[in-house]
């Protein structure tokens, strides 16, 4: 017979992926620059250029260290995918689809990593003492494609987490009022967060 009579709750690293979804889905609508984003978790589907732009949240890895029979330290490590679009305005270079894409890719990516090391976001929405820190370790850009004239521009932000991974005595995760903002869509591409309004 099973000695864990209990369902086991979602673990730390995945609430904590929604949560960066839930941040980056209510601050990138402030934006003036990002509001245009979609804001996905874990999507593997590949994006279609008429979906663009985008941005996919997805869970990399998690090491543990100073494991004992109730909890364990993580570092838990995020990738934060950013995928633009743009076509050619002109003959200059200021105004090349490529070069305009890379520059909104590049400028929505510093957009991202402001937004995820903020003070504001320090506990990322939990309750004191869950997060012990987090910061964004890598920020890379580079050039997809170029379709049909549109061309595509891709930036990777890195996020790292360190949080109390629990294992025995499972409780629920406290979150702030940051949830009852956003709501998660199961789509028939992938999970969409979506402002309700």
């Amino acid at each position: 017979m099973a000695k864990i009579t209990s369902q086991i709750p979602a673990q730390r690293f995945e609430t904590i992926r929604d949560q960066i979804g839930v941040i980056l889905t209510l601050e990138l609508a402030a934006q003036t620059e990002a509001a245009s984003f979609n804001v996905w978790s874990e999507r593997f589907i590949p994006f279609d250029t008429s979906e663009l732009d985008a941005i996919n949240v997805l869970f990399d890895n998690a090491s543990y260290e100073n494991h004992n029979p109730k909890d364990r330290d993580g570092e838990d490590q995020y990738f934060i995918d950013i995928l633009v679009n743009a076509k050619h305005t002109g003959n200059t270079k200021a105004k090349k689809g490529d070069t305009i894409a890379r520059k909104k890719v590049s400028r929505v990516a510093g957009i991202v990593a402001y937004i995820l090391s903020s003070a504001e976001y320090y506990t990322l929405g939990f309750v004191p003492g869950i997060i012990g820190s987090r910061w964004v370790s890598d920020i890379v850009v580079g050039v997809i494609s170029d379709q049909d004239a549109t061309h595509t521009a891709a930036a990777r932000v890195t996020f790292k987490v360190k949080a109390r991974e629990i294992v025995g005595d499972l409780t629920g995760v406290l979150l702030t009022e940051i949830n009852s903002q956003v709501k998660l869509n199961e789509t028939d591409k992938g999970f969409l967060y979506e402002l309700i309004t």
